[in-house]
């Protein structure tokens, strides 16, 4: 192997472009251990190939939802059985209605066990199809209540987070939770309580991505 050292490579006089490697060139390295590579201000860099191992991306990410109505009695916290995915980016949500080992982690049924440590963002919504008019003003609970799990499943403290008690029939929810990687879950339930003791119905219509007023959760990392 030959080297050469120089202090600028530039191009000839009349050209404007600098091919470095050719037909016989299957890597190029720059630089080695301890270098800094340098991207002096006003410099762009055009990438028209496949870019890896920089910066970080927002995986762990989950798209989830029902495909069929889900009764919710009086008074009862319901888990939402999600059970169809949009997408499921790392293999960290479980559609199944049991515990399922996910990468080495025991995830609860229809959950969502991250195995990479950072914080999380979640957007949940239910749909609930059968409050009346006079109900929705009346102001009767409706809430969506995810449920996280701080250490090894069934054998921690389970914390509760509940939102929206409102009167309407889109019950929608925004959220960010930190999670070790290393078994901390998360499940979401629905809610009801209404005058007349009843069971309501979360409505399961398909995918979120093509149907309207379905019942979904998704989420990803956060890069911080």
């Amino acid at each position: 192997m030959s080297k050469v050292q120089v202090d600028t490579i530039d191009t000839r006089s009349g050209t404007s472009t600098m091919q470095i490697g050719s037909t016989n060139t299957s890597t190029i390295n720059i630089g080695v251990s301890g270098d800094t590579i340098n991207i002096p201000s006003g410099v762009t860099i055009a990438n028209a190939g496949t870019a890896t191992g920089f910066g970080e991306t927002n995986t762990p990410s989950f798209y989830s939802y029902i495909d069929s109505n889900l009764s919710v009695s009086h008074n009862t916290q319901t888990l939402i059985p999600f059970n169809q995915e949009v997408y499921d980016i790392g293999g960290c949500f479980n559609t199944s209605s049991s515990n399922a080992t996910l990468n080495g982690l025991t995830c609860p049924p229809h959950g969502f066990c991250p195995n990479e440590a950072g914080y999380y963002y979640f957007n949940a919504q239910a749909r609930w199809n059968d409050l009346s008019a006079s109900q929705q003003a009346a102001g009767e609970q409706e809430v969506i209540q995810i449920y996280t799990w701080f250490s090894s499943v069934g054998t921690g403290e389970e914390t509760a987070y509940k939102y929206h008690f409102l009167s309407q029939l889109n019950e929608n929810s925004n959220h960010i939770f930190y999670f070790n990687g290393t078994g901390n879950c998360m499940q979401m339930r629905s809610y009801q309580a209404n005058n007349t003791s009843t069971t309501k119905t979360v409505k399961g219509s398909g995918n979120p991505m093509t149907e309207a007023y379905t019942t979904y959760l998704h989420g990803f990392k956060l890069i911080t």
